[in-house]
């Protein structure tokens, strides 16, 4: 007996294939989300601080974990020996049949070390190691004097599916870590021994980091990428979370390297990255791999916007495929020939297609030779993309319409392309 799973997108000539919905291509399934911090801001949405006294918490301009300047979220103790900083998440569903991972980065910024460090999450929660259930559970509560100044750690710790039998040890991805020297060690275990186990009843739960019980106004914390991941497959591994490859990176399919870095934070949903017509899209900040004079590039979205430019290039003018009510326009990339759904387009807006369904946009013979920067969708002025971006593909060479039309039909499915 045979199978016919139908037509496959071609791959001869292939050097660019990123896919939204493809966990190998953006591994990010956080559940929380930390894109909307923004440095001085007096709150933030998910999260509610931890202090009682004002001033506690501060978003403020810092380094990340890999040297860049990033917004990371500072406490700063009055002194008080109470909650001093952090955050309890806004409560999320749960699958208390599924096994969740739990983490966030830390490091100690300041000299002083009074207070702790706590990491949790929401109870009552189970415990596995024959221990009765907890209500106020952490897998961490370490004096912050544990660790190196300015070092930054990561934290995981695991709940597993309602149901799992007891065991008094720790999943091996469970510990804390740093970029330089891999696994330090095992979590202390706090008021739960090991990792934890959902029980029966529960339907929610939530993250939760302190700094805790600090009696001087001079210990300082910076915290930095809370997640919570389903651990199904599609979750970055540990050694994706320490070399940031959790979704800032659109990693290339094709095996060619020509990785796009996510900018702005486009927000992810139903395998597709939502751009605001402003700051968000994709880059590219080097020359492609493999790239040849004759290029094909083909991106599948849906918009109602007019004015459309698709990539910028080395600057402004470089450009592919321009357009405002009007025809296409190129700019040091060639003379392409433009289709929308396998149809030649010269003036995009006349033919119709922006109508917020998805279709398969393609230009043919695109001189990408000279490029050594990608802004796709990014170009400035008004012309940033504001709509849905579900794949971007590129061939070394200009592909035929019998090949068009093998991509068209493998993805017509998928997206209900007309």
């Amino acid at each position: 007996m045979s199978f016919n799973t139908g037509p496959k997108i071609v791959s001869d000539g292939l050097i660019m294939h990123v896919d939204a919905n493809n966990h190998k291509s953006w591994a990010n399934r956080n559940i929380l989300s930390w894109n909307n911090w923004v440095a001085g801001a007096s709150s933030v949405g998910g999260y509610s601080f931890n202090q009682d006294a004002a001033g506690e918490n501060a978003l403020v301009s810092g380094t990340d974990p890999w040297g860049n300047t990033n917004v990371v979220w500072e406490t700063r103790a009055s002194g008080n020996n109470n909650a001093d900083g952090g955050w309890n998440s806004d409560s999320f569903n749960i699958d208390i049949s599924k096994k969740y991972r739990y983490s966030v980065w830390m490091k100690r910024t300041s000299s002083t070390t009074s207070g702790t460090f706590y990491m949790g999450c929401y109870g009552n929660i189970g415990r596995m190691d024959g221990g009765a259930d907890e209500g106020n559970p952490y897998w961490q509560c370490w004096g912050i004097s544990a660790y190196t100044q300015n070092v930054w750690y990561l934290h995981a710790g695991h709940v597993y599916p309602y149901g799992t039998p007891n065991r008094s040890s720790w999943d091996k991805d469970s510990g804390y870590y740093t970029i330089a020297g891999g696994k330090i060690g095992d979590l202390g275990g706090c008021n739960v021994g090991y990792d934890v186990r959902w029980l029966g009843n529960q339907t929610t739960n939530g993250h939760r980091v302190y700094h805790y019980y600090c009696s001087d106004n001079t210990s300082r914390m910076h915290l930095f990428q809370p997640r919570v991941d389903i651990c199904d497959g599609t979750e970055p591994s540990i050694s994706d979370l320490l070399n940031n490859n959790t979704g800032g990176q659109l990693t290339d399919l094709s095996g060619n390297g020509n990785h796009l870095i996510m900018s702005g934070g486009p927000t992810y949903s139903g395998g597709k990255f939502t751009l605001d017509g402003s700051t968000q899209g994709f880059t590219r900040s080097s020359a492609m791999n493999n790239v040849g004079t004759k290029n094909t590039v083909v991106v599948i979205y849906k918009t109602t916007d007019i004015q459309e430019l698709w990539v910028k290039g080395n600057d402004t003018g470089y450009y592919l495929s321009a357009s405002n009510n009007n025809n296409y326009y190129h700019g040091n990339c060639g003379s392409p020939s433009n289709f929308v759904d396998l149809v030649s387009v010269s003036n995009p807006y006349a033919a119709g297609y922006k109508n917020n369904q998805y279709h398969m946009w393609e230009a043919k013979n695109v001189d990408f030779s000279t490029w050594t920067l990608f802004e796709w969708f990014l170009y400035p002025g008004g012309w940033q993309l504001a709509g849905d971006v579900a794949m971007i593909l590129v061939y070394n060479r200009a592909i035929t319409a019998a090949e068009s039309q093998q991509n068209y039909y493998a993805l017509k499915g998928r997206f209900n392309l007309p």
